[in-house]
């Protein structure tokens, strides 16, 4: 009898024992939820998505007004007393400023080429940078590097000859009106000659001498 008194007596221990201890964890585990709650806020607040403009500026934009394509001929300029054949397109464009990459071709024929009285069949390629400087209105400043490399031919004579002269130009370019349309060019220049004159090297026995001097250009054509 005295033994089943104490089995009752251990089990009612038990049973009073379990609630006490899961009332105490849970006093326990208040205070942590209530520090990690502002803490998970403001975490929640410092990792929220952030807007477009906090995450990254906005890209630059291009010219407006500035044609990606032109195609116009020259008169003088980098074409010396004559017309040449010109494409540009325009490889970097910014808000203020724009780079072009051009390239020309021009093509003449001399008659009675001394020492010899020969014919010469001659063609130049023009390669050139050019900068134009953004603005508010479609007149623009504009600045420039080429260079031009010449093929020749004399009459009775296989091999071609090689030249270059190279220029360095500052001037005006009118946009079109409505980004596409009449686009002209006037640029003043100095043109370095740095020609290796072949012809006059081996039948004259002499070296041309490097030159700087002013020259000028205008270019009329059609930009789109």
């Amino acid at each position: 009898m005295k033994l089943i008194q104490q089995i009752w007596a251990t089990a009612a221990a038990i049973a009073l024992t379990v609630p006490l201890c899961a009332q105490q964890n849970a006093q326990h585990k208040t205070p942590q939820a209530d520090h990690a709650g502002p803490a998970h806020a403001s975490t929640t607040q410092a990792t929220g998505a952030p807007t477009w403009s906090e995450e990254r500026p906005a890209a630059p934009v291009p010219d407006p007004m500035m044609p990606r394509h032109a195609v116009y001929v020259e008169l003088a300029g980098n074409s010396g007393d004559r017309l040449s054949l010109n494409y540009e397109l325009a490889i970097w464009r910014q808000e203020k400023v724009t780079f072009t990459a051009r390239t020309g071709v021009f093509y003449f024929q001399q008659q009675d080429v001394t020492p010899l009285k020969v014919q010469r069949d001659a063609g130049d390629m023009i390669f050139g940078i050019h900068t134009i400087y953004a603005a508010d209105s479609r007149h623009r400043l504009e600045t420039g590097l080429a260079v031009n490399i010449r093929w020749q031919k004399l009459e009775g004579i296989t091999n071609y000859l090689s030249s270059n002269l190279v220029t360095g130009s500052i001037g005006y370019r009118m946009l079109p009106k409505d980004g596409s349309g009449l686009m002209l060019r006037a640029n003043l220049m100095l043109i370095h000659n740095a020609e290796f004159n072949w012809l006059e090297y081996y039948i004259e026995g002499q070296k041309r001498s490097v030159s700087i001097m002013p020259w000028a250009g205008v270019s009329v054509g059609y930009a789109f």
